[in-house]
């Protein structure tokens, strides 16, 4: 329990407002506070974005414009209005500790409002498939759906940004070996969801050391906030589901009740793990009540006989 009440103290740390977007700019209504949009080109070489963003006298200023750290694709960034941006001398590259994600900064404005004014960013992409974020603000705001529920949604989909999404490769990986061994192990039809689960769980522990060797190769940054939000929680239901679920009566609540923690911390095996755990509970609970007609039907049987 107190494990689970210091997560989300991070996650109100950690916090912000992130959005996904295609061929399209933003006007960002509340710039003081942390806000990311990440944006993909899609078939649209020469394409132009507008980011605008509204300050009052004395606000700080607060923008950032990055690309995926591998990245080649060109990107320019015009400024229409605002203040110049910082003079950059070297290549510096921000991390997101809470989805575990890197960038690279090719633009940033840091400095006072002398009046009400506005940041106007005009970008355009050399590139039909070109991928890029702009960040503004550096108050943070707690947004609890963000981090529990829209958790993997918000994982994944910033991997895809980064072109890092290969959870999907590891699941399907350890699914065909266990599938291919399957037979020999002559499992019970229902125990093969909760095994699916462990995959999924054991798929989003490979992708996050995945993404750490992919992200060592640009930066010594590193939190134990990821450690505790991907990897933790992981591992415990992966443990619990081999040794506590296996050697309990209490199947049923095991399976329900990690279905629905996993999916409010620790990403849900990116929602799998937590759909085969309900799969499985519903299986089982229909297998029980099978088995107790069965039986009363049989003792009903016994019962004419004699």
């Amino acid at each position: 329990m107190l494990l689970v009440l210091w997560l989300f103290c991070l996650l109100s740390v950690a916090s912000a407002d992130i959005l996904f977007q295609t061929n399209d700019g933003y006007d960002f209504e509340t710039p003081l506070t942390f806000t990311t949009i990440y944006a993909e080109v899609y078939d649209c070489k020469g394409c132009t974005q507008f980011y605008t963003a509204n300050y009052k006298e004395n606000d700080e200023i607060f923008v950032q414009v990055l690309v995926p750290a591998h990245q080649t694709d060109k990107i320019n960034v015009i400024k229409i209005f605002g203040p110049d941006p910082k003079l950059q001398l070297v290549t510096r590259y921000e991390v997101n500790h809470m989805l575990f994600s890197v960038g690279k900064i090719i633009y940033e404005i840091d400095a006072i409002a002398p009046t009400n004014t506005s940041v106007i960013l005009q970008i355009n992409s050399a590139s039909p498939h070109a991928h890029y974020a702009v960040s503004v603000g550096k108050e943070s705001s707690f947004h609890f759906v963000n981090w529990t529920l829209k958790f993997a949604y918000l994982v994944q989909g910033v991997r895809y940004w980064m072109s890092t999404f290969v959870i999907y490769i590891f699941f399907l990986l350890l699914s065909f070996l266990y599938f291919i061994t399957w037979p020999l192990q002559r499992y019970k039809s229902y125990v093969i969801f909760p095994k699916m689960a462990i995959f999924s769980y054991g798929a989003w522990l490979l992708d996050t050391f995945y993404q750490y060797f992919y992200m060592v190769q640009y930066t010594s940054d590193w939190s134990i906030l990821t450690f505790l939000v991907h990897i933790v929680p992981n591992v415990v239901y992966i443990g619990t589901l081999l040794i506590v679920y296996e050697t309990t009566l209490q199947k049923e609540l095991i399976l329900l009740t990690i279905a629905i923690v996993s999916l409010f911390l620790g990403g849900g095996g990116a929602y799998l793990g937590s759909l085969f755990l309900v799969i499985a509970y519903i299986g089982l609970v229909i297998m029980k009540n099978n088995s107790e007609q069965y039986r009363d039907k049989k003792s009903l049987v016994c019962k004419f006989k004699v």
